[in-house]
């Protein structure tokens, strides 16, 4: 049997969309036995590919007429091609049938969303393709054939139905998107295992459609959304707490971390839902390790027995405590949970620190400082120094009283939180309010040797005297 060996494109797996491209060289021809004459033309058919209608169907390339009619089948491999002739490394499988060369329509769009993220459904966008071509006879001779052409593409509208969309991760219903602006939506979702698989669907009534990424499993933050059979899975490799925002007029997602900059408490002294207390963001929305986490603190009197819990906004939604989060007593307040509720058993003043991310709360006994020009030693001193730390009143209503000034300057202070920075917890006291640092720099407050902060948290109230 008379052979001919031919060597085609290899296939890499895609890993993020806008990926880098490779060169590949030409197809390698090799000589054959008593080779057979093949003579085949080829000839673009000028298809210009609609999602919206073709989807699920298979187009022509080229039509081809043959010299030949020993000629038992024609196969492809189709390959996308720049202008400068260099070839991304994704391929099409192409078949020949009544004289013409078909590729998947779907095929077609999924390589080019997977390198073009950023797509409008209005507009049509073209691209040239090369065919490596195989026309194989009754006996088993094949011959290799290379045709180039342009397909100008249109991908399909992402539906806008009424009822939304939704995230699916792993399997289970994670959240709603709530619209932002026209065309943009956005959803919060939590994955709580390694790699967690997510998908979107576009529902209307009981009618849904299902999105996803051009690439399986790719980790990307951002790509274009894919529908129906090109719609894959996109993967998040660590747990946590997520937004993903979906442009359907431009056709794409992005994942980024869901870090909170508000947070609020509410419980059995603040009338269940009666009295939202907002917690103190840290200063740049930094953690103990210098990453963009969420961390809030609040200084406060808490009565005995009295129970709380958290929720990201002032409304019940998404709230938690007791026993769905991590807490460590640090102040011997009689922590205990009282089902999702906290509940601390002792009176008194306590520093709660909360990280929403990982649902854990410290509880601690309040430390409060001055630093700084007023203090001996001024900024050399040690931050904190216990001969710097404020009194704590026994009672709701009383004051925290600072040690006496050393020098003349500029009034700092700061609740100390183990792990933070004192300056990510730093406050002052303006027109008799205390002002809390929580972005930038605060202005100087001078006051001169001998005098003290008086500050009531209970008002958030103060005074230098």
């Amino acid at each position: 049997m008379k052979k001919i060996l031919f060597g085609l494109m290899a296939l890499s797996a895609l890993t993020a969309c806008d990926g880098d491209y490779t060169d590949y060289a030409a197809p390698q021809k090799y000589g054959q036995d008593d080779p057979v004459s093949i003579q085949i033309a080829f000839n673009p058919t000028n298809v210009a590919i609609d999602m919206t209608n073709d989807a699920g169907k298979d187009v022509a390339l080229f039509t081809y007429t043959a010299s030949n009619e020993e000629i038992s089948s024609i196969t492809a491999k189709v390959i996308r091609v720049d202008e400068g002739g260099k070839q991304y490394n994704d391929t099409i499988d192409g078949y020949g049938k009544d004289g013409k060369l078909y590729v998947a329509a779907n095929e077609i769009e999924r390589i080019i969303g997977a390198r073009f993220c950023n797509h409008n459904a209005n507009l049509t966008y073209t691209f040239a393709y090369k065919a490596d071509i195989v026309a194989h006879t009754v006996s088993g001779d094949g011959a290799f054939f290379e045709a180039t052409t342009s397909v100008p593409l249109k991908f399909a509208f992402i539906p806008e139905y009424s009822d939304g969309y939704k995230a699916i991760v792993n399997g289970v219903e994670a959240g709603t998107f709530e619209k932002q602006s026209d065309g943009i939506y956005k959803v919060s979702i939590s994955t709580t295992e390694k790699n967690s698989s997510i998908l979107l669907y576009a529902v209307n009534g009981t009618n849904e459609e299902v999105m996803g990424s051009y690439i399986e499993d790719n980790n990307a933050t951002s790509g274009g959304v894919a529908l129906a059979n090109n719609a894959k899975t996109i993967n998040i490799a660590e747990p946590g707490n997520w937004v993903i925002n979906l442009d359907i007029k431009y056709g794409i997602y992005s994942i980024e971390e869901d870090v909170p900059t508000e947070f609020y408490m509410t419980g059995s002294e603040l009338d269940w839902g009666g009295t939202w207390l907002p917690l103190i963001l840290v200063n740049s929305n930094w953690d103990d390790s210098g990453k963009s986490k969420g961390v809030f603190w609040i200084l406060r009197y808490f009565s005995a027995g009295e129970m709380f819990k958290f929720a990201p906004k002032a409304e019940w939604k998404g709230d938690f405590g007791g026993n769905q989060m991590s807490v460590t007593d640090k102040a011997g307040a009689g922590y205990s949970d009282d089902g999702s509720n906290c509940k601390i058993d002792k009176a008194g003043w306590y520093v709660l620190t909360l990280r929403p991310q990982e649902k854990s709360l410290v509880i601690d006994k309040p430390q409060v400082y001055i630093c700084g020009e007023i203090v001996e030693k001024g900024w050399d001193a040690s931050i904190p120094d216990k001969a710097n730390l404020f009194t704590v009143p026994t009672d709701k209503d009383g004051e925290f009283v600072s040690p006496a000034f050393v020098n003349d300057g500029n009034v700092r202070m700061f609740t100390l939180i183990d792990g933070i920075d004192w300056w990510r917890t730093e406050y002052n006291v303006y027109d008799g309010k205390i002002v809390i640092r929580t972005e930038g720099d605060q202005p100087g407050v001078w006051s001169e040797a001998g005098k003290k902060v008086y500050l009531n948290f209970s008002t958030m109230t103060g005074e230098i005297k």
